[in-house]
């Protein structure tokens, strides 16, 4: 868990209930959201040309605990965090966050939620701090506050004897 706060902005969330059998195998990929987040999906579906990635999902999440999304490759997964952080348009559905459509309102639900893929997005050629530093500032944070929240997340994930390294160093735990 403690790899989690790399990303700044990894927060927690909860409560998921499943319709359909779209999810059954199990898979490692989980999501996280801040601990007040509501999140609520009604008959979602999005297709690929004749493929569905998704269909008629529905669900919600409370915050206070860590859920996974659990399903084969191509069972849709992805294509939903997707669709739930305003990345990708659905085809038919309602998602709400925090009462926020992400269809409609995407960069404020961006601003209220944190998605961290498997494969993040990170540059591996920065050092820690540094990459830590350019992601707080994309946060809106500068100057003092900027880096008392870079050392603090540092001590807070046990990083103090990684954050001389370069992201590329590090385990994939870590990143």
């Amino acid at each position: 868990m403690k790899a989690l706060y790399l990303s700044v902005r990894a927060f927690l969330f909860s409560g998921f209930q499943f319709g359909k059998d779209l999810f059954s195998k199990p898979y490692h990929a989980c999501i996280f959201a801040h601990c007040l987040m509501a999140i609520s999906v009604e008959n979602l579906s999005k297709r690929y040309g004749e493929q569905w990635a998704v269909k008629d999902l529905s669900f919600s999440a409370a915050g206070g605990e860590i859920v996974g999304f659990l399903g084969p490759n191509g069972a849709g997964k992805s294509t939903t965090m997707k669709i739930i952080t305003g990345y990708l348009a659905s085809d038919g559905g309602k998602v709400q966050v925090c009462g926020l459509d992400p269809a409609e309102q995407s960069m404020e639900v961006r601003r209220r939620i944190g998605y961290l893929p498997e494969h993040n997005p990170l540059y591996l050629d920065m050092y820690v701090r540094e990459y830590l530093a350019f992601a707080g500032g994309l946060s809106g944070l500068r100057g003092k506050q900027l880096k008392q929240r870079v050392e603090a997340m540092i001590e807070t994930t046990g990083l103090e004897q990684e954050c001389h390294k370069h992201i590329s160093a590090l385990s994939k735990g870590y990143r």
